[in-house]
């Protein structure tokens, strides 16, 4: 039995169970009578057909079958018939256990128990999304996840220009009188300017941390940026910050820095970060060139829609 075929059965399992149901084998399930069972699976218009001959056979074939499918994560035993963790650290650890009767030969309750237990045991299931920690695959799901929260925030724009350096942002669409705007961009000091996108408290988090640093030059400012990200991903009562930053500086040079939730951080010549930032940023890959500001003002005045918020330019 190949490993494909074995794939192909997993995922179609529910469309299999349902036309055995629905072609009147329901009552030879019940009474535990598989012996003449066919099952009919439906893949790339074509029909797989397997005969069951031998119920005694059925609930082998399934825990090989497994076994060979996922190598790396259960490993099987026969008489009495069982299948375990191949990480455990207990030798003999059962997951499921078939004995003989009516239960061993109802082999799609078999599959359906073995399977939910190859799903506890795989990689999220085991917290790897609930701490930041890696994962067998070397992710962590947490950054990812805060990634994803940085992309909800309002688009903000920014460029390095041959005058200077520019950064904008866009204007919120709340239409109620009663709510003020929200603010984008960020004065640390006369010579460095932050725009965030994301999760506004976190944004804030981040602001106030960098104000109360000693930043003379672009390297501490860089330093005390990925400190701050850093430290939350590595200590346990913090989770990550759903932020990615934006920085202007004219400390050393006109430059414009991208800072993601995990603390990296990439010097840009032109960058967009929030909602709106793959649009945006292949408008700015066929848009952007060395220019003045002047003329950086009015390209981000086309790429945000004319509906820039808030605006800062700087020079050295």
């Amino acid at each position: 039995m190949g490993r494909s075929s074995l794939l192909s059965w997993e995922r179609l399992d529910r469309l299999a169970i349902s036309h055995i149901l629905s072609s009147g084998h329901s009552k030879a399930i019940r009474e535990g009578n598989v012996g003449l069972l066919t099952r009919l699976v439906m893949i790339g218009g074509n029909d797989m057909k397997k005969l069951i001959n031998k119920p005694e056979d059925v609930v082998k074939e399934e825990l090989e079958g497994i076994a060979l499918a996922y190598p790396d994560l259960v490993k099987c035993h026969f008489d009495p018939n069982f299948i375990y963790r191949a990480d455990a650290p207990v030798k003999g650890k059962v997951a499921t256990t078939v004995r003989t009767g009516m239960f061993a030969n109802k082999a799609e309750i078999l599959r359906a128990a073995t399977m939910q237990f190859v799903n506890q045991i795989g990689p999220i299931s085991k917290g790897f999304d609930r701490e930041t920690m890696f994962s067998p695959d070397g992710r962590l799901y947490q950054v990812e996840y805060a990634r994803e929260a940085s992309l909800r925030g309002l688009t903000v724009v920014g460029g390095v220009c041959r005058d200077g350096v520019i950064i904008a942002s866009e204007k919120s669409e709340n239409l109620d009188p009663l709510i003020m705007p929200p603010q984008k961009l960020y004065r640390i000091n006369e010579k460095l300017v932050v725009g965030g996108a994301g999760l506004g408290a976190d944004g804030w988090t981040v602001i106030k941390r960098l104000k109360k640093e000693e930043i003379h030059n672009t390297e501490d400012m860089l330093f005390a940026i990925h400190q701050i990200f850093w430290n939350h991903t590595v200590q346990k009562d913090l989770r990550p910050l759903g932020v990615s930053m934006l920085v202007a500086t004219s400390m050393d040079s006109p430059q414009l820095f991208w800072a993601d939730p995990s603390g990296a951080i990439r010097e840009v010549n032109a960058w967009a970060i929030g909602e709106g930032e793959k649009k945006a940023r292949e408008e700015l890959s066929h848009e952007w060139k060395t220019m003045e500001m002047k003329d950086a003002e009015k390209t981000f005045q086309k790429i945000l829609k004319n509906r820039i918020g808030e605006i800062v330019k700087m020079i050295p």
